[in-house]
């Protein structure tokens, strides 16, 4: 969780310098870039959008808790 939670945080942070952001890449790539499994991926986004953590909507997401995300980022 805290590498997928990490590179969302450097998108908004230093890419798009804003809490919402459309993913520039797929999921299957931020897998790969993450080092992990795109199942995993995709199952850490679910957790994070019921958790109300992050808000997705397709490729359009939204940090709704950036304390929680970055203690997660941390943390893992």
């Amino acid at each position: 969780m805290g590498r997928v939670a990490d590179a969302l945080l450097f998108f908004a942070k230093e890419i798009y310098g804003y809490h919402s952001f459309t993913l520039p890449v797929s999921r299957q790539k931020l897998a790969y870039l993450t080092g992990v499994a795109r199942e995993s991926t995709s199952r850490i986004f679910t957790i994070f959008n019921n958790e109300k953590i992050l808000n997705i909507v397709g490729r359009k997401i939204t940090i709704l808790n950036a304390p929680l995300s970055k203690q997660i980022s941390v943390n893992g």
